[in-house]
């Protein structure tokens, strides 16, 4: 056998991965909307989108 083959097989996994562990607990629902049923990640968001979805402020003038 040539170097190369040797080094090849050098890379080859023995044999199937273990599998990822599943997460201790499960995910931070975040903040509700009190008037549809989104939810959001932190605070800043859940206001941005009470303003801008449910009390129809605009971004921009135009």
């Amino acid at each position: 056998m040539t170097k190369f083959l040797y080094h090849r097989r050098s890379h080859a996994a023995p044999g199937p991965l273990p599998l990822p562990e599943p997460p201790l607990d499960p995910p931070n629902p975040g903040l509700a909307c009190g008037m549809c049923p989104k939810s959001f990640p932190n605070a800043a968001a859940l206001s941005r989108h009470q303003r801008f979805v449910h009390r129809l402020e605009r971004r921009h003038r135009c």
